[in-house]
């Protein structure tokens, strides 16, 4: 290789790696470097998008029953949701929960 950087492919997610390397030319090799830092592989971020194809067209609820709706989405990893009431409430007078 005759690169000063290195792209580490085919990692596993969540997995941790240390790096270490040395440097070669036509006299020989150079003594490994001691471990980098371990650095855990992650997944990419990608922007979430949402199945319109299984959301209900229609939601009801009675007044002081809890009801679920299930969002199915693609992408992520995702760490909020964001609720806007488009039709017939201004502003949600009861609170939104995500899980």
């Amino acid at each position: 290789m005759k690169e000063e950087t290195c792209v580490a492919r085919n990692l596993l997610p969540n997995k941790e790696y240390e790096f270490r390397v040395c440097a070669l030319n036509e006299a020989g090799a150079s003594p490994w470097s001691d471990n980098s830092d371990r650095i855990k592989a992650c997944m990419p971020t990608v922007i979430p998008k949402i199945d319109r194809s299984y959301l209900p067209s229609d939601v009801n609820a009675e007044e002081g029953k809890e009801f679920r709706i299930k969002i199915p989405y693609t992408g992520g990893p995702v760490k909020t949701a964001k609720f806007s009431n488009v039709r017939r409430f201004p502003s949600a007078p009861f609170p939104l929960h995500t899980s």
